[in-house]
């Protein structure tokens, strides 16, 4: 979750997507984490992140608000935003699978 802005400070004009596969966790849970504010920080550097489910998503932009003061709005399409120092981060739900049939 760091490389984002690893990535940023390499070349700031990188655009950077990133898709959560494993569910992001309640803010209550994430805000004990130690490193939380540097982990955040580093993310918020994406352009574009992905969850499968809208909860996880959910508990990303509460964390934004409840740790770095940022937050959302819906966008058309189904994004939603989060602002960041004047740039805008879109945060998008997609539930990605397998189609068994295609792999039998």
């Amino acid at each position: 979750m760091m490389v984002p802005k690893l990535i940023k400070r390499h070349n700031i004009e990188a655009t950077i997507g990133i898709f959560m596969h494993s569910p992001f966790p309640s803010s209550d849970v994430f805000k004990m984490l130690p490193k939380r504010i540097e982990v955040l920080s580093a993310l918020v550097c994406c352009d574009l992140i992905g969850f499968h489910l809208f909860e996880h998503a959910r508990n990303f932009f509460t964390a934004c608000r409840r740790v770095l003061g940022l937050n959302h709005e819906f966008k058309k399409g189904g994004f939603l935003q989060i602002e960041c120092n004047g740039r805008p981060i879109m945060i998008r739900v997609s539930h990605i699978g397998v189609d068994v049939e295609d792999i039998n």
